[in-house]
């Protein structure tokens, strides 16, 4: 949150006016482009400013492996089969308010989890109750400090995830002006 005050003096009467402006931004993964083409299992790449690396999958019918590729018929979309994608939510800018990622899980209820965590302990987690079409999963912080997004699977096509976040105003919302505009 941001608060932006102005001062009127006139005579001896001070009039303070105070606006507190939450910016609720969202980042939206993944890029036609993204993860590059080669990168490694532990790498870390950006897209918007976001570090994001994949790692093995921890589930027990698939711990170990770590495989991943973009969908070559659907640009844009990342398969896990199987491999967690783990974001660093350190790299947000502001507070993580809640996280969805749009999913198309072929290997079953539950096989899918999105998971946040605050220095490994697990804040909020939810898994896929349709097992097969296109289902978004959503967990809410809850007002907690995140450190790590994960998405985990056996086997899923992963089509976006999305990042609410508080940040900070862009700097054309924060001239006076725009203020004032709030009061009209």
């Amino acid at each position: 949150m941001r608060t932006i005050a102005r001062s009127l003096l006139t005579g001896t009467l001070l009039v303070v006016a105070t606006a507190v402006l939450a910016d609720v931004t969202t980042v939206t993964f993944f890029a036609a482009d993204s993860p590059p083409p080669a990168i490694a299992c532990g790498e870390t790449w950006t897209e918007s400013g976001v570090g994001m690396r994949f790692e093995p999958s921890l589930d027990d019918a698939c711990a170990g492996a770590c495989t991943y590729y973009r969908a070559h018929n659907l640009p844009g979309n990342v398969v896990l089969a199987p491999a967690r994608l783990v974001i660093d939510a350190a790299t947000v800018a502001g507070m993580v308010i809640s996280v969805e990622a749009d999913t198309q899980n072929p290997c079953g209820v539950g096989c899918t989890l999105l998971s946040v965590y605050d220095n490994g302990t697990l804040v909020a987690s939810t898994s896929d109750v349709l097992g097969g079409p296109l289902e978004t999963l959503s967990v809410a912080t809850g007002g907690n400090a995140i450190t790590d997004i994960v998405v985990s699977s056996c086997g899923v096509v992963l089509h976006e995830v999305r990042i609410s976040h508080e940040g900070p105003l862009p700097a054309a919302n924060s001239t006076w002006g725009a203020v004032k505009a709030l009061y009209r």
